[in-house]
């Protein structure tokens, strides 16, 4: 996995060079409102960075699920992520889709969905590396994402200029990923942002999950002021609850509220990790805190000695359901 790290922003120049397959698949008089995302775990992951980055005036939802939403209609672009391409829900999806005639596009690197898409001349974006985790083809996927949302008219070209000339140290990450794993042994981290980087800090707890194998858990202010800060007033936790804030330049707007939580959590005794997130824009200091958290828990893992590859219980269960 530490080589997939070092190499992660080698995926953005790679993507940018794959198109959309299938020239003329847009539906006539398609006019979108809302944008669906169909995906499961890793593969929902840069679904949700894509959206908190780019869709800011057009509604959207994630469907982790065998079935869409019951309002979706033909306003709707459905785009079906998977990186094996073998998700059964994402699958179920697709099938549902098609049936329905509806607006769709697939973003896989193999598997039966590739399969489908080209047999029934659905637009996909093939992923090219095969064979590493799924968590580890953010790149690839946000790539994907955004090529698709510009061939359906939802993005412009544009767009893709913000990936072209990335700014970011990656070596120099694996020196602080590896000072602040040691502050997370025997800790459960819980992860907190500003809404327009929800999805990151989401994808933080579900790298520690995966990588590190620990629990995990992520939200975001100004909403946990209303709720989840009565928490902290515990001193049952001090030691073992590990609160993070990824900074940005984005919370000014919510500076008071962030302010005022993090001394709660403070004035309760509980140390706080704050995480600059560095960058010329929101891209920039998203992929800076995407490859920050890789190296966090690829180096959680070792200390921790486990393996930050392989995930058995998810390989259990999607195997006992197949075996249904």
């Amino acid at each position: 996995m530490k080589e997939i790290i070092a190499k992660f922003l080698d995926q953005f120049q790679s993507a940018l060079n794959i198109k959309v397959s299938s020239p003329n698949f847009i539906k006539a008089g398609s006019v979108f409102d809302k944008v669906i995302f169909c995906g499961m775990g890793a593969s929902a992951s840069a679904s949700g960075i894509v959206s908190d980055l780019f869709l800011k005036n057009i509604c959207f939802h994630f469907c982790r699920d065998y079935k869409l939403p019951s309002f979706t209609d033909e306003n709707s672009l459905i785009i079906i992520v998977s990186y094996s391409g073998n998700t059964d829900e994402a699958i179920s999806c697709f099938q549902e889709v098609f049936s329905k005639n509806l607006n769709l596009a697939v973003i896989a690197s193999d598997g039966e969905l590739v399969k489908l898409a080209k047999f029934k001349n659905i637009p996909y974006f093939l992923i090219s590396e095969k064979g590493i985790p799924p968590r580890m083809s953010i790149g690839y996927q946000m790539i994907g994402l955004v090529k698709i949302l510009i061939a359906f008219g939802i993005l412009t070209n544009e767009t893709l200029g913000f990936f072209k000339d990335l700014k970011i140290d990656s070596g120099k990450l694996e020196k602080i990923g590896k000072i602040l794993a040691k502050k997370f042994v025997n800790k459960i981290p819980v992860i907190y942002s500003v809404a327009d980087f929800k999805s990151l800090a989401y994808l933080w707890k579900t790298n520690f999950n995966e990588n590190s194998k620990i629990h995990a858990f992520s939200n975001v202010f100004p909403e946990i002021n209303h709720n989840e800060i009565e928490s902290f007033l515990s001193k049952k936790w001090q030691r073992s609850v590990a609160p993070i804030f990824l900074e940005s330049d984005s919370e000014r707007i919510f500076k008071k509220s962030v302010e005022m939580g993090i001394k709660a959590i403070k004035k309760s005794k509980y140390f706080v990790e704050i995480i600059k997130l560095v960058g010329t824009n929101d891209v920039e200091k998203t992929i800076y805190g995407i490859i920050l958290s890789y190296w966090i828990s690829y180096y959680l893992a070792v200390l921790l000695k486990v393996d930050p590859v392989s995930n058995k219980n998810i390989i259990w269960i999607k195997s006992q359901i197949k075996n249904k």
